[in-house]
């Protein structure tokens, strides 16, 4: 078999969505052809094919356009009672860091984890603020990073 016939082989295959693992056995089980796995990716990184149009269009989903109002009406009923800012500056710990003061007078450091965690570090280490406290907190720090 010529590598013209091995290449035109490779691109069908890539072109019906098989990965490089289906088309090095379809190539050995039906064609015969011997090749190392390493080669087979070097041949097809070689081809003149548009990888692009190869991957599959991302799906788009549409969200209910009444939800997404009742979304943004729930955070913009009522001023915030709580003043959240964000750092400018980042820690190398969380992904993002800011300070925090509630109505009732508590204040204190938040920290957003890189795994999505939320803390609080308050001045007062046996208090804690109210439910409604906090979910204030959480719509104000989503509104004001924009989601």
């Amino acid at each position: 078999m010529t590598q013209e016939e091995i290449e035109k082989i490779i691109i069908a295959g890539l072109r019906a969505e098989k990965s490089l693992n289906e088309i090095h056995k379809e190539l050995l089980g039906e064609h015969k052809v011997k090749m190392t796995f390493m080669d087979l990716r070097l041949m097809s990184a070689d081809l003149d094919i548009d990888w692009n149009s190869l991957e599959p269009e991302p799906e788009i989903v549409e969200e209910d356009p009444a939800a997404e109002a009742a979304k943004a009406a729930m955070v913009d009923e009522a001023p915030s009672t709580v003043h959240v800012e964000v750092s400018k500056i980042s820690r190398p710990d969380v992904a993002l860091s800011g300070s925090v003061s509630f109505a009732s007078g508590l204040k204190g450091e938040w920290t957003l984890g890189h795994d999505g965690q939320l803390g609080m570090d308050l001045d007062d280490p046996e208090a804690r603020p109210s439910e409604e406290e906090m979910e204030d907190f959480q719509n104000e720090l989503r509104r004001q990073l924009g989601g």
